[in-house]
């Protein structure tokens, strides 16, 4: 295997860039030269969903340690775009995004959609060999996002695949990995990445409270625009 050149002068800062993701993530989590993919979003954009629909799925070709994931952090996407790996970028609708980790995290929606517009706004700057796939379609259609990377690289992925049960086995993997985690550190439902009845009602309650914050963030909804119209593009 012919191992990715960095460009030159950029090695300390890719050194950089991965201390500094490496003292809140995995290591499997960031990206190196050895990974194959990286996939990032906002969180609560469908990344767990996703990763684990590929890792489900018996056509993808890639490790699950060369997949790069859930760091949430444009260093992950940046030192992919300097040793030029494919990046999948997840992008939900602001509303729903900032509501669903507001519940999910508890961090103040001013932090919240600070986070969106940081993430989307850095975006712009790292499109090359970079897929946008829509939150809706991680949920609904799934080709599109197996038709998007396969349009990257050669990640094997069957268009003719089941997508159904795919899903079905990684929001199973998904709640799982919660109810372990639920058992060591008393976690409640709402950080469940997966549907759950106790989240959906709370999003009921807030969606005003939210839509009328986000009244005063326009940037939030303009970043979002130029992202789609990104990905409208490739």
């Amino acid at each position: 295997m012919t191992t990715p050149q960095t460009p030159a002068g950029s090695r300390a800062d890719v050194e950089r860039m991965q201390q500094r993701l490496s003292r809140k993530h995995p290591a499997h989590h960031i990206c190196t030269v050895e990974t194959r993919l990286v996939v990032e979003g906002y969180p609560r954009s469908g990344n767990s969903l996703l990763t684990n629909m590929l890792f489900e799925s018996s056509s993808f070709n890639a490790r699950w340690d060369a997949v790069a994931h859930h760091t949430h952090h444009l260093d992950n996407l940046r030192i992919a775009s300097t040793f030029g790996i494919p990046k999948l970028i997840l992008v939900r609708e602001p509303l729903a995004a900032i509501r669903s980790y507001h519940i999910y995290s508890g961090l103040p929606l001013d932090d919240c959609a600070e986070d969106y517009r940081h993430v989307y706004a850095g975006v712009l700057d790292l499109m090359e060999r970079t897929a946008i796939v829509h939150f809706e379609d991680v949920l609904g259609d799934f080709r599109k996002v197996v038709a998007a990377l396969n349009a990257l690289g050669d990640f094997g992925l069957s268009p003719g695949e089941e997508y159904a049960p795919l899903r079905t086995r990684a929001e199973r993997v998904i709640r799982e990995r919660a109810a372990k985690r639920a058992a060591k550190m008393g976690a409640v439902s709402r950080h469940v990445a997966a549907p759950d009845p106790e989240r959906d009602r709370l999003k009921a309650e807030l969606s005003d409270t939210v839509a009328k914050h986000l009244r005063g963030k326009p940037e939030v909804f303009a970043i979002y625009d130029q992202v789609m119209g990104l990905r409208s593009g490739c």
